[in-house]
């Protein structure tokens, strides 16, 4: 997969990011039952090939996890490979036609179910936290297994969505003009419907030769971020204190399982009902007190038990009651008054267990977002070896994010201004979404070209590493602060040889 990409389409894959998150707000909005998410990540494939699909997807995803969406972390992998497989079938030819596109969203569809069923079984215990939870437990209470209902809850909704989704960027993409096709004509994708025409060579605006539409200082969207302007004594922390502080949540939720038997004398198992037990009701909830408690510290407790809450308890909750309850029983729960349900009190530990897990991981994450600005983290992961190009693509999603609200914002206002009926039909509000959506994505590759001739000015993607500023000089505080929880952490590693050498005494 080519990844030396032009400047131009540099300057899509932000736009396309964009694009993705704020077509999922508006299915959201128009109460639809599908994500309807992935439109400009099609669109970037199509336009530009598998690598402007890929970065595409990967960055709206991280992005989502900026502006409030942890989750969105777990399925990373499937939005890889929705953005590559799509780039591969516009280069076969499958979006050159409304039937052969409708085809290619199927076949994303059962792609994209292939691969979150697994992320969502193993990893997610059959759970996400949103209303396709209630698709999975019905799946589930028919018999299937964890794993069958996670794919045959996918099933039920990617393929339409899928399709949907192809199919506009396949009526958008045939309906723009031949110059701007021809603009991306040498990225080789394949597109039957292009027409010949002129080389074409984008006019840049007065707002591209001046900088506006590259954002390359502070962004000005944090806004929309988890971000919150304090003066607490985390946000004076370095960026690697708080690296190191979310290593250690994961070490803890990967590594504490495996020598929680071997720290506890009598427990046969880390599986056992006891073990689960401590772990759910003692190790795990002391490690996310310590979080809690430097939250408190750091003047950002309440914003941070908000957030926590409204992202964690949704998904704990549906964790543990469709474990418990569509697994096989063991025991019985009394509801009421002598009113039980069958449950299964291994696997309800066991989801229990998991959940608490990924809450204390989303602690340490959220902890790091709330006190570090998405400008700030990208420059830092700049200077430890991301790509410069992807971290400013990042940087500038979320700049455009508040940009492409307003102007979504502006077009609900229109319509409510020619006072355009609003119906509870599902085709209907599939009409309104469209009628929203179509002119944002007509303006994002139009304004997309203009970025990119503000990136060319800038000389963007010419600087070399060593041109890469170097962050603040670490102050004495923060190397104590670095070297304490590196000790922490190591000692977490070492727990099961320690205890292993202990014992042979």
């Amino acid at each position: 997969m080519r990844i030396n990409l032009s400047n131009k389409i540099w300057a899509l894959i932000p736009f396309a990011a964009a694009l993705n998150i704020i077509c999922g707000w508006i299915s959201a909005f128009c109460r639809l039952p599908l994500y309807l998410d992935s439109i400009g990540t099609v669109l970037a494939a199509c336009l530009a090939g598998p690598a402007a699909g890929v970065l595409t997807a990967v960055t709206a995803n991280l992005v989502s996890v900026f502006t409030g969406g942890p989750a969105w972390l777990f399925f990373l992998p499937t939005a890889a490979v929705l953005g590559w497989s799509a780039g591969k079938l516009a280069k076969l030819g499958m979006m050159n036609s409304k039937s052969t596109a409708a085809a290619a969203g199927l076949l994303l569809g059962i792609i994209c179910a292939a691969c979150s069923a697994p992320i969502a079984s193993e990893l997610l215990q059959g759970s996400t936290g949103g209303g396709t939870d209630l698709l999975t437990a019905a799946f589930r209470a028919m018999g299937l297994s964890r794993l069958q209902a996670c794919f045959a809850q996918s099933m039920s909704v990617d393929p339409l969505d899928k399709a949907i989704s192809c199919l506009l960027a396949q009526i958008l993409l045939s309906g723009l003009p031949a110059s701007i096709l021809s603009y991306f004509d040498q990225e080789g994708t394949g597109l039957g419907f292009r027409r010949s025409a002129d080389s074409y060579k984008p006019y840049a605006s007065d707002d591209a030769r001046s900088g506006e539409t590259a954002p390359l200082t502070e962004s000005e969207s944090c806004g929309l971020g988890l971000y919150i302007k304090e003066e607490g004594f985390l946000h004076r922390v370095s960026l690697n204190a708080k690296w190191l502080l979310l290593l250690i949540a994961f070490t803890v939720s990967l590594r504490l399982p495996i020598y929680l038997k071997q720290l506890i004398y009598g427990l046969p198992s880390e599986q056992s009902p006891e073990a689960l037990k401590l772990y759910v009701l003692s190790v795990l909830p002391v490690f996310m007190g310590l979080l809690l408690m430097l939250a408190i510290f750091g003047k950002i407790a309440v914003p941070f038990a908000k957030i926590t809450v409204c992202a964690v308890l949704p998904l704990c909750v549906s964790m543990i009651c469709i474990n418990g309850f569509l697994s096989s029983p063991d025991s019985a729960l009394e509801i009421w008054q002598g009113f039980s349900l069958p449950w299964s009190e291994q696997a309800a530990w066991q989801a229990a267990s998991v959940s608490l897990k990924i809450a204390l991981v989303f602690e340490a994450l959220i902890l790091l977002l709330m006190t570090t600005t998405p400008q700030q983290i990208m420059k830092d992961l700049e200077r430890k070896g991301v790509p410069p190009r992807f971290a400013h693509t990042v940087s500038a999603t979320l700049y455009l994010l508040p940009k492409l609200t307003k102007k979504t914002r502006q077009i609900l206002e229109a319509r409510l201004t020619r006072a355009l009926p609003w119906s509870s039909s599902k085709f209907q509000q599939l009409k309104i979404w469209l009628s929203i959506v179509t002119p944002l994505i007509l303006s994002v590759v139009w304004e997309s070209q203009q970025r990119a001739m503000a990136l060319e000015a800038r000389g963007f993607g010419i600087r070399s590493r060593t041109g890469v500023p170097s962050g603040p000089p670490a102050s004495r505080q923060d190397k104590i602060t670095v070297f304490l929880l590196v000790l922490i952490w190591l000692i977490l590693l070492a727990l099961p040889t320690l205890q292993t050498a202990i014992d042979r005494l």
